[in-house]
């Protein structure tokens, strides 16, 4: 029994009954209808010429395309893109080079061992970009890649610098104006000197600079880097004999930026100092100093614990974290609130609070809210900083927080952003620990 094209069954000849002569225009009806089929080249080359009728679209799969017969023979639909028209061409560039209007259909790949440019000219330079034009391009080489604006050009967005296998695109916005769009983060900063003598430590292909002290870091290449900045801690509130207890130093702030962008230029590293200690003075303790990097960002030291006094005290003071507020006989006194990377401090005899977690208050002795933990330095190691001061017989938070478990607080830890713990007034008049200094760790690569 013979076939349409389509595959539909009918039955051949002319002298057929009536019913068969139906069934077979019915078919061919069918056959004749719209629809697109899809064949091979081999088929297509096969069909016979009523196959081919004027009109009649198929895909080709040998091909990847869309095809419409004339008649007789059969071109590509045009306004559709075959398989070679989504392959984007490579154009590979082993020196500086500028883009051209041809590479809006192409990937410029550059490919040097040192450094070199990829400039963006002027709209007058190609006769004006269409409008949204994009630009793609793609850093193999070894040296390090850098999008240079001609002059005139202004290109948005950040990093202009690509190391190996990274790239992005540039999008037209406006006259002369481009928005970067990396496909990948950028280029780490280069670091050509310190000074301050930071600790070095490598690990996986990076290198972390600690600073315990100010000094410096000059950046020879622009990139971005990973920095933790601890501020220093507060100093621990006085206590009054045998009347009250003083509020536990807060611990400094703390910002730990995955990507810090730094220019090219000598940038000043400061660490903060921690909180002086208020002695036996009716004052609250010493707030911390703030760690900073430039003018590029930083954070602020703790806040200082309260004191107590006969026949009077005060607040802790607010910083990073918050310095615990005094209290006893005295008076009851609400702990300090944070501002940057910690947590408020106790009310009433309050421990100061942590990067981690808010100091505590009330009856009774209290830990110091704990700090946070880096594995910064050398990849592995946890290290805590910024815990809070104890108050009251309280232990300090875990990241270098001083306790009050004797008569005076103990300092916080050097270099770790640390509160100082308030001082005791159980059989004297005890003083608060003075806190912690802070750290700045800045990571390359």
């Amino acid at each position: 029994m013979p076939n349409t094209d389509l595959g539909y069954p009918y039955v051949a000849g002319t002298a057929s009954p009536a019913g068969h002569t139906q069934v077979q225009a019915l078919a061919e009806a069918v056959d004749a209808s719209p629809g697109v089929g899809s064949f091979t080249q081999t088929e297509i080359d096969a069909f016979t010429i009523a196959q081919k009728r004027a009109g009649r679209v198929v895909w080709n799969e040998t091909t990847g395309t869309l095809q419409q017969s004339n008649g007789s023979t059969w071109t590509n639909v045009g306004d559709l893109p075959t398989k070679a028209d989504l392959a984007m061409t490579q154009n590979t560039q082993t020196a500086d080079y500028v883009f051209a209007k041809t590479d809006l259909t192409k990937l410029v790949v550059m490919n040097k061992g040192s450094a070199v440019a990829l400039t963006v000219p002027t709209d007058a330079t190609v006769s004006t970009w269409a409008s949204a034009s994009q630009l793609r391009f793609l850093n193999i080489g070894a040296g390090l890649l850098t999008i240079t604006p001609a002059a005139g050009v202004t290109i948005n967005g950040t990093p202009l610098t690509f190391q190996t296998s990274k790239g992005g695109m540039l999008i037209w916005t406006a006259a002369n104006t481009w928005t970067l769009v990396p496909f990948s983060g950028g280029a780490s900063a280069v670091v050509g000197s310190t000074t301050g003598s930071p600790a070095t430590a490598t690990y996986s292909g990076k290198t972390s600079y600690k600073f315990t002290a100010d000094g410096s870091i000059t950046v020879t290449s622009a990139g971005f880097v990973r920095a933790l900045l601890v501020a220093g801690g507060g100093a621990g509130g006085r206590g009054y004999q045998d009347q009250g207890v003083g509020g536990g130093g807060g611990g400094g702030g703390v910002l730990d930026v995955a990507e810090l962008w730094l220019p090219v230029g000598t940038h000043a590293v400061s660490v903060g100092a921690g909180g002086a200690s208020g002695g036996s003075s009716n004052v609250p303790g010493g707030n911390g100093g703030p760690s900073k990097i430039g003018t590029l960002i930083g954070v602020p030291g703790g806040g200082g614990g309260g004191y107590e006094g006969f026949p009077g005290g005060c607040a802790g003071t607010t910083g990073g974290s918050g310095g615990g507020g005094g209290g006893g006989n005295g008076g009851n006194f609400n702990g300090g609130a944070a501002q940057v990377g910690g947590n408020a401090g106790g009310n009433t005899s309050g421990s100061g609070g942590g990067a981690g977690a808010a100091g505590t208050g009330g009856a009774g002795s209290h830990a110091g809210g704990v700090g946070v933990s880096s594995t910064i330095v050398d990849g592995s190691t946890a290290v805590y900083y910024a815990g809070g001061g104890g108050s009251n017989g309280g232990a300090g938070g875990n990241g270098g927080g001083g306790s009050s478990t004797s008569l005076n607080g103990t300092a916080g830890t050097a270099n770790t952003g640390g509160g100082g713990g308030g001082g005791n007034g159980t059989g004297g008049a005890g003083t608060g620990g003075a806190g912690g200094s802070g750290v700045v760790v800045i990571l390359v690569g």
